[in-house]
């Protein structure tokens, strides 16, 4: 896969002992050989560094953001070293946030991007049955529903769309970013301190994002796909799609649940 892709993981603050991130940005330094931009050291500094691994402030504690990339596996070696940094870091509010690029010239002609708002629409319940559904994170990530439909449709008829409902910044597949960093954001799923789930999770975005685009601009995707179909022609490797299945067998009949204190 060739199409880039970031995350954005909330955390919790790790303890007392390390109120300004110092050794979370000492550790994924240290794993990356890049330096790390740590936002709670550096006053009055420009949030928007996409270049590198960063740490800024977030509701839930802090935000870590990766830069630009391309391999899932690259991120799965990252965030397993980083992985005992993250122990008992999550809550129920806290997002594991994907984005991956298609271009901001798309914001201004936004067709070539109809075959994957339809193939979204379609069969966004399997994005969703994949994760654990938390009551606190429900207005963050929400569904696409008629409205969104009417605006994909407006899309198609080349008519305004850029304060729809598909870009709000709070939709499970959310376009607020386009114009912005080119990317689509897939918000859906919470944060996990799990690095194979991270690195799974996001490959699912980049190759459905991937193999969607290249289908081309007049592909038509307009009925729910059978999980099976759907996963094998985006390309994914068997494990990662018997991943996909296991996730949706253990939570997709299970409406909500409340994350353990």
């Amino acid at each position: 896969m060739n199409r880039t892709f970031g995350i954005e993981l909330e955390l919790t603050p790790h303890k007392i002992e390390d109120p300004c991130y110092e050794k979370d940005a000492r550790t994924l330094t240290a794993i990356t050989k890049v330096p790390v931009k740590n936002f709670f050291t550096g006053a009055n500094e420009d949030k928007k560094e996409y270049s590198r691994w960063t740490i800024k402030d977030e509701h839930t504690g802090c935000e870590i953001t990766s830069p630009p990339m391309t391999s899932y596996l690259k991120l799965h070696q990252i965030v397993r070293a980083f992985q005992p940094r993250m122990k008992d870091r999550t809550t129920q509010e806290c997002g594991l946030h994907v984005h991956v690029g298609v271009g901001k010239e798309l914001y201004d002609s936004p067709q070539a991007l109809l075959p994957l708002l339809y193939r979204y629409y379609h069969n966004q319940t399997y994005f969703y049955d994949m994760n654990p559904k938390y009551p606190d994170r429900v207005s963050y990530c929400k569904h696409w529903y008629d409205d969104h439909y009417f605006h994909i449709r407006r899309l198609a008829d080349r008519s305004g769309w850029h304060n729809s409902s598909l870009t709000s910044h709070f939709n499970g597949l959310s376009l607020g970013r386009l114009d912005d960093i080119g990317t689509v954001e897939f918000r859906m799923a919470p944060a996990t301190t799990v690095a194979k789930d991270i690195a799974y999770w996001t490959a699912w975005c980049q190759h459905f994002v991937e193999a969607t685009m290249k289908k081309g601009p007049k592909a038509k995707f307009n009925k729910t796909e059978s999980f099976d179909k759907l996963a094998a022609s985006i390309g994914l490797p068997k494990h990662i799609i018997q991943w996909g299945k296991a996730r949706i067998e253990k939570y997709a009949k299970k409406k909500y649940e409340i994350m353990a204190a």
